[in-house]
């Protein structure tokens, strides 16, 4: 699967590249905007983030494969794989963290 991820702003591009490619989390906004959670995506969010929302939300309908965002459960099981996907290529190696 190959994405653009030209089209999010660029304080975004890192966390969303991480968390499609390899499943890891990304900061606060970006996370509940991947499980729909509309109250806390405003509540977390700076100005920046407000003012970048539709453009974020635009990508995330026609970029990434539905199954990976949108609800609570779908974004758990999409790190749940990605993790498999890693354990299983590099066994025994440490967990990669987000920044």
């Amino acid at each position: 699967m190959k994405m653009d991820y030209d089209e999010l702003p660029q304080r975004y591009r890192g966390g969303m590249q991480r968390y499609f490619e390899h499943g890891i989390m990304p900061g606060e906004f970006l996370s509940c905007v991947l499980r729909n959670e509309l109250y806390e995506t405003y509540r977390v969010a700076d100005d920046k983030s407000l003012e970048a929302l539709s453009l974020v939300m635009t990508w995330l309908v026609t970029e990434p494969p539905a199954q990976a965002w949108g609800h609570p459960t779908r974004v758990q099981n999409w790190c749940r794989a990605r993790r498999d996907d890693r354990e299983q290529y590099n066994p025994g190696a440490p967990s990669p963290r987000a920044t």
